[in-house]
């Protein structure tokens, strides 16, 4: 292991910052510190987990106790890639020793997409599959081993259709995640514009230095 012994100025005052705020075993491995004093770019600062995961006293998820009275959830995954789901008999799976509950796409209450970018990822199967692994239904139960077990009892019927593999056919069938659209580089008319407003802002009025831009170029003839 290699000790760096040597420290600059910047690195004393981050170390002096982090002494007493992260001391102890806590109960997540990522714990936040807030800073009182203001920083600029280019000045070094501690880390807001790197003493407990150097030390070993950081508590990662695996670390942690489970509550007695926990339920442990398994997935229903889809077992094609594409198709429709036409059946879903789940009464042997809410029967199984130890289940809670099961939930399917049916249950949920509110917004059932959960897409973080654009729309189209489905939280579960309502009758369309897409890919393979897709969540068709959750079961919660007592132990992992019981919901892993009660999954296995689902009945499914899937009215399985080709799946679509290679991305140049798919191409050719004008078959796309998401509508085409068109990127391209040209002239940025309010270049200048912006140039000015950044080049109006006296530095004593900024926390932070400016990283000013170049002039606007000239415009293409």
């Amino acid at each position: 292991m290699r000790t760096l012994t040597k420290l600059d100025t910047d690195s004393r005052r981050a170390r002096r910052e982090l002494h007493d705020q992260l001391q102890g075993s806590g109960p997540l491995a990522r714990h936040t510190v807030d800073s009182q004093s203001q920083r600029q770019a280019g000045s070094a600062s501690f880390h807001e987990s790197a003493q407990k995961h150097v030390t070993g006293k950081a508590a990662y998820i695996d670390d942690i106790k489970t509550p007695a009275d926990a339920l442990h959830v398994a997935l229903g995954l889809s077992p094609v890639a594409h198709g429709t789901l036409t059946k879903l008999d789940l009464e042997a799976v809410r029967q199984a020793p130890g289940v809670i509950d099961v939930i399917t796409f049916n249950d949920v209450p509110g917004h059932t997409d959960i897409g973080p970018v654009f729309p189209g990822d489905p939280i579960f199967v309502d009758q369309e599959i897409s890919y393979a692994g897709q969540c068709l239904f959750a079961v919660a139960a007592t132990t992992l081993q019981a919901a892993r077990r009660a999954v296995k009892l689902a009945k499914l019927e899937i009215d399985e259709q080709p799946a679509s593999l290679d991305p140049v056919a798919a191409t050719e069938r004008e078959e796309f995640v998401r509508p085409t659209h068109v990127q391209e580089r040209g002239w940025l008319e309010n270049w200048g514009s912006i140039w000015k407003a950044y080049a109006s802002v006296p530095p004593a009025q900024t926390r932070y230095p400016i990283h000013r831009p170049p002039p606007p170029p000239a415009a293409p003839t």
